[in-house]
Parts: C-alpha cells; sequence; structure tokens
C-alpha cells in the first residue's frame, strides 16, 4: 500500500508540472489488497494489472487505462468513470453500483 501510495503522490505533481513528479504505470502489477477508495485518477495505466477484489468506492478514473486487467470481483461503489479504456478486461461478478459512466471504451 505505501508504494502505491507514493506512486500516487508523485503521480499528483506529473499533473499540475510535467517536470516533477512521474505518471502513475502500474501495467502487469499485482495490486491486490490495495486500497483504492476515494481516489482520484487521472491517465494513470492500469493494463494487465491484477485487481481481483478491488474496491474502488468513491473513485474518480479519468482517461485511465485497463485494457486487459484482471478485476474479478471489484466493487466501483459511487465512482465515476470518464474516457477510460477496458479492452479485454475480466470484470466477471464486478459490482457498479451508483455509478457514473462517460465516454467508456471497450
Amino acid at each position: 500500500q505505501q508504494e502505491f501510495d507514493l506512486a500516487i503522490e508523485s503521480h499528483k505533481k506529473w499533473i499540475v508540472d510535467h517536470k516533477e513528479g512521474a505518471p502513475a504505470n502500474f501495467a502487469y502489477c499485482d495490486l491486490t489488497d490495495i486500497d483504492f477508495r476515494n481516489g482520484s485518477f487521472y491517465q494513470v495505466d492500469f493494463s494487465n494489472a491484477k485487481i481481483n477484489s478491488g474496491y474502488f468506492d468513491a473513485c474518480c478514473f479519468d482517461r485511465c487505462n485497463f485494457n486487459y486487467a484482471l478485476m474479478e470481483n471489484s466493487f466501483f461503489k459511487d465512482s465515476c468513470v470518464d474516457d477510460c479504456e477496458f479492452f479485454g478486461a475480466n470484470l466477471k461478478f464486478s459490482n457498479f453500483f451508483n455509478k457514473l459512466f462517460s465516454s467508456l471504451r471497450q
């Protein structure tokens, strides 16, 4: 969790000024047991990541890449998903309760 949180903090700095921080890239990472709740994610690469049983309560995802991610049994309660890619993602048994989708790409 700590390593994930540090990467997100660096990513937030990068969004404000591309000379500081670094873009978050979690492609091919095992993100099992990571707490995503109340997170705000802009242009984050989660492609091919393992995020089974993830909790994304009250999150905002904007222009994120979830292509081929393993996301079985994940919960997206009260989350917004804007212009994200989910091509080939495994969302089997995932719950999108009270979600807001805008420009979802599959």
